[in-house]
Parts: C-alpha cells; sequence; structure tokens
C-alpha cells in the first residue's frame, strides 16, 4: 500500500489459490438403478460413486420423470438435492406413488464446492403390470370359503360331537354293566325264595291263606274319558296279573272289573307279586293316548330322572288271615272257589284305603314277613300308623310296603322305592306312627361287618355332605338285612383317631352284627353294589379321595369298578375262639370296643368281654384290606358254604392262612376268603386288581397259601395230579406204621411250600391237584412222597402224573377260591397219572414241554432219548452243594444251581433272616410242622418211550406223541425201574418227516420192533436238533451220530439185557434200527 507521501509498505504474499476447472466423474462401473416397490407402488433409486480430484462434492441431485430419454418427452415426477452427508446409503425411496404397467427414468448428478455438475447418470424401468384378482378366483374365493367354513364347522361339531358320544357309550356300557351285576347278584338277594304254590285242590286244609286285593285308580274316571284307551289299560293290566300270578304261586279268586281278588300260600309271595307288578306296570310301553289320558296315567319322574310314573296306578292291600277268620268253598254252578269271612273283608278293605301304586300290609301279614325278611328280599316295611277300619271292630295298624334298594336297583325299581303318598282314604287314624324300635341285638355268636372308607386324604376330612351320604346309605341297607346298628354315622368318625387308622388314611366305620351269617355277607355285596350306582354330591368326593381320578376306575376292558367312595368291608363270626389275645393294659380297637360296650348290658360280663376279644381280629385286620374289597373271615366261609348260590353269583378268592406278629397279640392264625360280586371282579384280578394280601402287610406278619401265591401261569407250571393206587389192607391203615387217607393229605399240604407247589383242589380219596413253579422241585417233592410212603409200608398207595407247559388260563375257582390252572398240561398230567402204575411217578409231554421242564437240571433229555427207551435211569437233582450227590452220565448235576432248601439251610446257619416259608410251613390248623419227606436224596429219571395217552390230540385230530419218564427216588434200584411198563398207554412209533410233523407208523405196545419202513426214530429226531455237531448232513456226522445211539421201541417186558427178541439183522452193531428210507431222510434233512 502507498501512502500520500508515496511511503510504500512491506508486501503482504497470499497463498495460492486453486480454481477448480473439471466437474465431477462418476467411477463406479454400474449406472444407477430404480427399483419399484409392489407394497407401496413407489421407487427406489441408487447410484454408485462420483469423483472430483479437485473440489469436494456438496451434494447429489436425482429426478424421476416418466418416459425414455430415446422419446424425448420426459415429465418430471420428483427431483431432489440431498447432502453427501444423506447419501451414505447410495439408495433413496421416492414420496410419489408410480403407475403399473409405466415406463420411468431416472436420472442423478453431482455437484462441487465450484459449482460444477457432473455428466448426469440414467436408468430406466418399466413398471409391472398391476396384479389382479382374476374372476375365477374370485368366483372360487366365493364359493370355497363358504364352504370351507361349513367343513370347518362340520368338522368342529364331528368332533364334539364324537366326544358327547363316546360318553354316551360309556354311559352305556356302564348302565350295561351295573343292570348286568343287578342280574347276577342284587337280583338273587332280593329273591331268594323258592315258589310255594297255593294248592286250592285240597281247600278244605287250608290253614292261613294271604289275601292280595288290587284296584286301578280312578278307573270309572278313565273310562268315561276315552273307552279305547281304557280299554287297552283293562287289557294290559289283566295280563300282567295273572303273568304275575302264576310266577309267583297266586291262585285268582275272582275280578270284579278292574279289580283283582287273589290268595296265596305265604305272605312274602304275595309281596313279590305286588312288587312285580307295579314294576311291570311302569315299565309297559303304553301308547301315548294312555300317558295322555288323566293327570293318574301321565309320566312322572323323581329328582334324579328316573321314571316314577306312568301308566295306570294301581292300589294294593295285604292280608293275612288265619283260618278261623274265613271260610272257603266250591261254587255250585261255577265249580270255582269261593272265600268268605271276616278276614277275606279286611283284605278287601286294606285293598281299598291306599293310593294308586301304594301297597298296604296289614299286621299279620308284616309278622310273617318279619320272620325272614330274606324270602321277600328284604323290604322296607314303615308304619303308617293304627287306624279304625269300617267293616273291622278293632283298630289295626297299618304298614306301606316298598321295595329294597336291592330290587330297586334298576331304573324302574328306584322310581317306585322314591314314590311318597298321601293319607290313607276312608279310614280314622287314631295313632300316629310309633317310633321305630330298631333290631334287637343278636346273641354272642352275632356276625359283624365292619366298614370303613379307604383312599382318602385325611381319615377325618371327609365332606359332611358326602359322610352324612355315606351314613344314610349304609345305614338304610343294615336296616333292611336285619342288622343292629353298634357304630353308624358321625359316631364312627370320632372313634377312628388311633395312629393305625391314620395310617392308611381311613375314617368312617360303620359295625353292624347280624344273626345269619349269610344276611351279613349279602349286606356286603349290596353296598358296594349301591355304592357304585349312588349319584354323589358333585366335587365333594373329589377333595375327600387322595387323588381326584379315583373317582371312576376301570379295569382294563372298560367296566366300570369304581365310582365316588371305596369301602373295605370285613365279616367275621364273633365265638368263643379267637386267633388275637391283645396283652393286658393294651387298649381295645374301635370294633372290639364297641362290641363290649353293646353287650355289657344284654349278657354276662364275662361272657361280653369273650365276645369282645374275638372281634379284635377285625381291628387288626380292617386296616389292611382294599378299598372296594369283601374279606370273609374262616367261621363265617364254613358256615355259608350250604347258602353260597342264594348269594348270586360271585368271585371267590383264597386269600391265604394270616399271622401277625405275637407283639401284637396274635396267638395262631386265621384263613381268610374274599368274595365280590360277580363282575366287579376286575378288582382283584388283571393287572389293574390288588396285591397279594402278602404284600399289604406288615413285614413281620405271614402270609401262607394264597391263591394269589400260587407259581405264575405265565412263565410256566408244573402240574401233578396224584390218584389213589392199590387199596390199601385193613392192617395197612390200622397197624403200626400205616397210612391214612387223612395223614397223606396232612403230610401233602404241610410239605407244598417247601418246593414252592401250590394245592388247586383235592378231588376225593387220595387225589390233588397241584402245581409248582419249576419241575425239578415238583420231581423232588414227588419222589420224597413216595420214599415217605414206602417208608410207612404203603409204596403203592398213590401214582402220580405230571407235566409242563404255559397254562391257557388261570382263574380263582367261583366254588373254593383256590386258584385253578386251565390247559393242555393240565389234561395231559391227569391221563399221565391214570397211566401210570401205583407207586410210579410218571413225567409226560411233548418235546419242547420235557425241553423245557429239565433245561435247567442239569438232565440231557436228547441223550436220554438218544441212548434208547429202558436203557439206563439218570441220577439228576441235586447239585455238589446239596448232599454231595454224585454227577450221572445222563446229568450235569454238577452245575445245578442249588435246591431252594439248600440254600435255605446255608443262610440259616449263616444267621441270616428268613421268611417263614424258607424254614417251616403249616397244616390246616395253622400249626407249625416239619417237614417229613427227605429232600437231600436225588432224582432218577428213565426214558419210557413215545406213547400216546388218552384224549390227548393235535389240532389235526391226530394223536399228540408224548416222551414219558419214569420218575423214582434215587433210593429206587435201577432194576425196579427197568421192569415197570406203562401197560395203561398205547405206544407210538413215529418218524419225522422232512416237512415237518409226526407220522405214526405202527403202535406196537411190546412188540419190540419197529415196522419195515419207518424212518429215523423219534430219539434221532431230538439229537439232531440238539446237538449241532450232530446235525450235520456229512455221512461221518451220520455214522458218528449211529454209534452214540440205541433206540428199543416199546417197554419192555424183562430187563433189557435179556430180551431176545430183536433181530441182529435189523440193527447195526449200535442197536438203532435203520433202514434205508431212514437213510434218505436224514440226507434231505
Amino acid at each position: 500500500a502507498v501512502n500520500t507521501d508515496r511511503r510504500a509498505s512491506d508486501p503482504m504474499v497470499t497463498e495460492g489459490t486453486l480454481v477448480d476447472s473439471t466437474p465431477p466423474v462418476y467411477i463406479s462401473p454400474e449406472p444407477c438403478v430404480l427399483v419399484f416397490d409392489d407394497r407401496s407402488s413407489g421407487l427406489s433409486i441408487s447410484w454408485g460413486v462420483f469423483e472430483d480430484l479437485e473440489s469436494p462434492l456438496v451434494s447429489y441431485t436425482y429426478s424421476i420423470a416418466q418416459g425414455l430419454p430415446a422419446s424425448g418427452d420426459l415429465a418430471v415426477a420428483e427431483e431432489a438435492t440431498i447432502p453427501p452427508s444423506l447419501a451414505a446409503d447410495a439408495r433413496f425411496r421416492t414420496n410419489q406413488t408410480f403407475k403399473y404397467d409405466h415406463e420411468f427414468t431416472g436420472t442423478v448428478w453431482a455437484t462441487n464446492l465450484a459449482q460444477g455438475d457432473s455428466q448426469p447418470v440414467t436408468c430406466s424401468i418399466r413398471t409391472p403390470k398391476e396384479e389382479t384378482i382374476p374372476f375365477w378366483l374370485l368366483l372360487l374365493l366365493a364359493i370355497g370359503l363358504p364352504v370351507l367354513a361349513v367343513l370347518v364347522t362340520t368338522a368342529v361339531s364331528y368332533r364334539v360331537h364324537a366326544r358327547r358320544m363316546r360318553r354316551i357309550r360309556q354311559k352305556q356300557r356302564d348302565d350295561a354293566h351295573l343292570r348286568e351285576l343287578v342280574d347276577l347278584t342284587l337280583t338273587p338277594l332280593a329273591k331268594k325264595t323258592a315258589l310255594i304254590e297255593l294248592d286250592v285242590t285240597h281247600y278244605e286244609e287250608l290253614e292261613n291263606v294271604c289275601f292280595v286285593f288290587t284296584d286301578i285308580q280312578d278307573s270309572s274316571k278313565l273310562s268315561n274319558i276315552s273307552r279305547s284307551a281304557y280299554s287297552h289299560i283293562q287289557k294290559q293290566h289283566d295280563v300282567v296279573m295273572r303273568k304275575a300270578l302264576g310266577k309267583h304261586g297266586g291262585f285268582e279268586i275272582a275280578t270284579e272289573g278292574d279289580a283283582f281278588q287273589c290268595a296265596f300260600m305265604l305272605a312274602s309271595s304275595a309281596l313279590q307279586f305286588c312288587f312285580e307288578v307295579q314294576e311291570e306296570l311302569l315299565k309297559a310301553a303304553w301308547p301315548t293316548e294312555v300317558y295322555l289320558l288323566d293327570e293318574s296315567t301321565k309320566r312322572g319322574y323323581s329328582q334324579g330322572g328316573g321314571l316314577m310314573w306312568g301308566g295306570p296306578r294301581v292300589r294294593m292291600g295285604i292280608h293275612l288271615s288265619q283260618r278261623h277268620e274265613f271260610t272257603v268253598r266250591k261254587n255250585e254252578i261255577t265249580h270255582r272257589i269261593e272265600f268268605k269271612g271276616g278276614g277275606f273283608q279286611l283284605a278287601k278293605e286294606v285293598g281299598d284305603i291306599g293310593s294308586g301304586g301304594q301297597i298296604v300290609v296289614s299286621e299279620t301279614a308284616r309278622t310273617e314277613l318279619c320272620m325272614d325278611l330274606s324270602r321277600s328280599g328284604f323290604p322296607i316295611l314303615q308304619e303308617l300308623g293304627t287306624f279304625m277300619l269300617e267293616t273291622y271292630e278293632d283298630p289295626i295298624v297299618l304298614y306301606q310296603a316298598t321295595p329294597s334298594s336291592l330290587r330297586a336297583a334298576g331304573d324302574v325299581g328306584m322310581g317306585i322305592r322314591q314314590r311318597r303318598f298321601g293319607p290313607l282314604r276312608n279310614v280314622v287314624m287314631i295313632h300316629e306312627p310309633r317310633e321305630r324300635s330298631g333290631v334287637q341285638l343278636p346273641p354272642p355268636g352275632m356276625t359283624v361287618v365292619a366298614n370303613t372308607l379307604t383312599d382318602l386324604k385325611s381319615g377325618l376330612d371327609i365332606p359332611e355332605e358326602v359322610a352324612a351320604a355315606f351314613s344314610a346309605l349304609q345305614q338304610t341297607l343294615a336296616e333292611q338285612f336285619q342288622a343292629y346298628s353298634m357304630m353308624a354315622g358321625s359316631d364312627a368318625f370320632q372313634r377312628m383317631t388311633s395312629k393305625a387308622w391314620e395310617d392308611v388314611k381311613r375314617g368312617a366305620v360303620g359295625l353292624y352284627a347280624f344273626q345269619e351269617e349269610a344276611n351279613a355277607v349279602r349286606y356286603a355285596m349290596a353296598l358296594q353294589l349301591l355304592l357304585l350306582q349312588t349319584e354323589w354330591p358333585t366335587g365333594l368326593v373329589e377333595r375327600a379321595l387322595q387323588h381326584p381320578e379315583m373317582v371312576v376306575a376301570r379295569d382294563g376292558e372298560g367296566r366300570v369298578m369304581f365310582r365316588g367312595l371305596r369301602v373295605a368291608s370285613m365279616v367275621h363270626r364273633l365265638n368263643d375262639v379267637s386267633p388275637v389275645a391283645l396283652p393286658l393294659g393294651v387298649r381295645r380297637g374301635a370294633v372290639g370296643a364297641q362290641v363290649a360296650v353293646h353287650l355289657s348290658s344284654e349278657v354276662d360280663p364275662d361272657l361280653a368281654q369273650q365276645t369282645a376279644r374275638s372281634a379284635e381280629v377285625v381291628d387288626a385286620l380292617l386296616p389292611l384290606i382294599q378299598g372296594g374289597q369283601i374279606v370273609l373271615s374262616q367261621p363265617v366261609w364254613s358256615s355259608i358254604q350250604g347258602e353260597i348260590r342264594s348269594l348270586g353269583q360271585v368271585h371267590i378268592c383264597d386269600m391265604g392262612w394270616v399271622k401277625g406278629p405275637p407283639s401284637e397279640g396274635w396267638v395262631t392264625g386265621m384263613r381268610l376268603w374274599e368274595i365280590l360280586p360277580k363282575g366287579l371282579e376286575g378288582r382283584s384280578l388283571g393287572s389293574v386288581g390288588w396285591p397279594p394280601l402278602g404284600q399289604s402287610v406288615p413285614r413281620d406278619w405271614l402270609v401262607l397259601d394264597s391263591a394269589k401265591d400260587a407259581p405264575d401261569a405265565e412263565k410256566g407250571v408244573a402240574s401233578v395230579f396224584t390218584y389213589q393206587g392199590q387199596p390199601l389192607a385193613r392192617d395197612a391203615l390200622e397197624g403200626q406204621g400205616g397210612v391214612t387217607e387223612h395223614e397223606f393229605a396232612d403230610v401233602v399240604r404241610a410239605t407244598l411250600d417247601f418246593y414252592g407247589g401250590y394245592e388247586c383242589k383235592s378231588l376225593y380219596a387220595w387225589s390233588f391237584v397241584l402245581v409248582f413253579g419249576d419241575a425239578m422241585e415238583a420231581m423232588r417233592w414227588a419222589s420224597a412222597l413216595m420214599d415217605w410212603l414206602a417208608s410207612r409200608g404203603v409204596p403203592d398207595a398213590v401214582r402220580l402224573g405230571c407235566s409242563w407247559g404255559v397254562p391257557t388260563f388261570a382263574a380263582p375257582s367261583n366254588t373254593t377260591g383256590r386258584m385253578d390252572f386251565f390247559g393242555p398240561m393240565m389234561n395231559v398230567a391227569s391221563r399221565a397219572a391214570g397211566a401210570a402204575n401205583a407207586g410210579q411217578i410218571v413225567f409226560a409231554g411233548a418235546r419242547n414241554a420235557v425241553l423245557e421242564a429239565f433245561g435247567q437240571s442239569g438232565l440231557d433229555v436228547d441223550l436220554l432219548v438218544a441212548e434208547g427207551a429202558y436203557m439206563r435211569p439218570s441220577l439228576v437233582g441235586l447239585s455238589e452243594e446239596d448232599a454231595g450227590a454224585p454227577a450221572s452220565p445222563g446229568g450235569d448235576s454238577g452245575k445245578l444251581p442249588p435246591s431252594r432248601f439248600t440254600r435255605a439251610l446255608k443262610l440259616l446257619n449263616q444267621g441270616k433272616a428268613l421268611t417263614p416259608h424258607a424254614v417251616r410251613c403249616l397244616d390246616s390248623d395253622g400249626s407249625a410242622v416239619s417237614d417229613p419227606l427227605d429232600w437231600s436224596v436225588p432224582v432218577k429219571v428213565l426214558f419210557l418211550g413215545v406213547y400216546e395217552l388218552k384224549n390227548i390230540k393235535m389240532p389235526s385230530g391226530k394223536p399228540e406223541p408224548q416222551l414219558l419218564l419214569h420218575v423214582a427216588s434215587g433210593r429206587t434200584a435201577s432194576e425196579d425201574m427197568l421192569n415197570v411198563g406203562v401197560p395203561n398207554a398205547k405206544f407210538l412209533e413215529h418218524s419225522y418227516k422232512a416237512e415237518g410233523g409226526w407220522t405214526p407208523e405202527s403202535t406196537s405196545p411190546r412188540s419190540g420192533r419197529v415196522s419195515p419202513g419207518s424212518a429215523l426214530s423219534f430219539g434221532l429226531f431230538l439229537s439232531r436238533f440238539r446237538h449241532s455237531n450232530l446235525s450235520t448232513g456229512s455221512r461221518g456226522s451220520q455214522e458218528n451220530l449211529r454209534d452214540r445211539m440205541a433206540f428199543a421201541p416199546g417197554p419192555p417186558s424183562q430187563p433189557m439185557s435179556a430180551r431176545s427178541d430183536i433181530s441182529s439183522d435189523s440193527r447195526d452193531h449200535s442197536g438203532l434200527f435203520i433202514t434205508d428210507d431212514s437213510q434218505d431222510s436224514y440226507d434231505d434233512d
């Protein structure tokens, strides 16, 4: 700078400034890209990289125009400028909505700091055509969606309907099952009486006669309303009346319109007649016009939904008249028997004072009924009061008869039982009904039934409604069976507070005394059936039980076994003998205490205490009984043997002999039986059934000889039959050393437990059916038994037959409760016993059965057969531990496991604990006995040959070949075994073809020769399949096999060494019969 003085300043030099003369350049190889968005109908543009080496970029500008550059006619739709900072993603979505099926051009350029613009970069796109729904698709949707909705609705409805139908069908099956239970058990319980018909042919000899008068309510009114409807009522009513009269032995005296006059020999028959008429009239299929005829004929239902009214209502009256109260004579014109007199008129008036559907009973008829209520099905006789009748001078007590809960188990019976009636007509009541005096306490020899609820959450935590319903049920039922109540209702809850009951979570016990044992059993069974039919308060039972799913339980076939509460019952007769005697100072249980309290004021105190002591066994056993189970003690079981049929069809199971520890007062044991109505046996049997009693008792208890502890049928059993041998001479029975039948039975029963045996049944003298879990144990027992008989001088007293197999099924006997087995091996054992000689043990079975039976015993069955019949007895049955028994060529006893006795004694010597089963067993009265059999002796086995046993057939109908083995004690001389044949069985000679199966060639019991042309013997067949080293098809193996085999076809009449009837020409050097065709048969195999 220069001032006015022209003086210059120092110069200032600036930095150089770069002038940008070049625009930005697009350096990416790809052009910009336009993308169409189907969802928003918008466009997105993206581009690559612009570069400027001289100045930075300051903005990007993009525009989107409709049309193509070549057309020259571009209409800009959107243009925007953005800074570089926003262009990091290099993709921008436009704000416009663009049309379908049009062309668009995108242009992008960059601007630098010098405001220089780059060359524009362009890209084009044609938007797609707009996707529209085709008409056919719209039509399809218009039709398909409603159809789909219908299908979905139908499917859902079907599933709902299917579930509903399953519930309905299940209910129908349950109802059918309950009806079956009613028919099988409840009906027989309620109809004990046999038909006693009134014989009017000797009317002069009639003593007492029970008259029944009936009449249809409002019959005149009904006839006036509709003659056709009433005509149908009259005809159907008469058919029902006369059918019931014939069924119950009644006599039709006369009819007056729709009123019947009838006579019966017994009041029980008359009452059964009245009940049946009421039931049949209610069940009849009346036409609709009958139901609509009048108020008295329309349908009416009880609170539970059962039919209570429907069709005509018939009033009935029953009166028992003594001979001096009526006269009887024959009409001279009609020759019909006519009754007259005061008793007849009284019966007529009793029949006219009730309401339709009501049964009125006079005092005399009620007195006869109460002598044995079982004859009339234990009806409910409710006193109505004392009345004055028009034609009778003296006051008379009248009663109303209602079917018992047993007879009322069906829908119809339950509806009749729930009917309610108004006051009697045309009579004057002079006294109200008396309070019920109840049943008198039976004498000390009474039978008691103790009930307890099981499977509860807590012994006392039971909803009040449930407890009240259960108490009312058992109390009402007990009254019908003439039981004296010792403990029931809320009183029972207060008494079940001991720790023993709390441990098993039980409570609500009822205790009832009966005069007759059969009535006690009927009561217990009826209670179980009625518990299935009771409608319990909804939701309350679930709260009471341990598990809510226990409310309804079914067996494996889907039949309902439990519904609602579960009750365990024990029936025991009180007498002067009790297996339990509590030590002094020990408090009695609830049952014993209540018996003592009720008897103390009735009988001598000593007798009361003695009877109470016999009830202590109930206190001991009741907590061990399963819910739904009925247990009978031995005295009760013995007493009801003559009345089993009157109980209907029942399931019976022998629970075994049980004894508790002496510390709890047990002196002796007691045998128990389980009884249930037929149809409820699924509670006890099968995979879901109750366990054996031995698994329910404490560890220090003893349970023996239970049916459920019998050998497992699924694992196979050895069946043994004993039949009488030679009849014993009197000196053998009475002299020293003889054996009686009872002694033999005692020894059999006392020793079975040692050998794992079980008595199924006793047939007749000296005859038993037994099963064992192990065939070798069965042979040990049988041979030891024969030794014992020989030592007593009666070696030929019995003959035994044995076999082995898997039973077809096993179930407790319906008469004894003992486990019974069924299957071919039982038939084979029976036939083997029948074929045996006196004093002989014969084991019979097909090849597989013999191999399974003796496969673990060390006995080489194939080698025995290969050696031939009657060649050499083999000694088996004991291991090296068992008394040092020597091994035999035919067996391998050194590899045998020790017998159960050796193991038991070894444990005993070591001081280890043993179950009582291993060291002792009990006879029938429970006392301990020692084993009279010598188990240390081994067993000898001799192959007898292949035989046909009577009626043992294959499916084809041909005889099934059976291998017969003679089993004897090791003490038996071999010569004695070789000289014993099987005279009662038919010897078979068989060949085995390549295609399999047995082919009989001849039957020659004692020929000692194989028929010409027979194939290889049965012994060769066994050995081929048993010994792999002998099973090859080479010629050398055949020669080796011949050297090792011998086969004699028939039982000898003399020892084998002395037999000379075998031709040397027909056998090789080893004694095996070989023919050309047998050689070919073996080669083919």
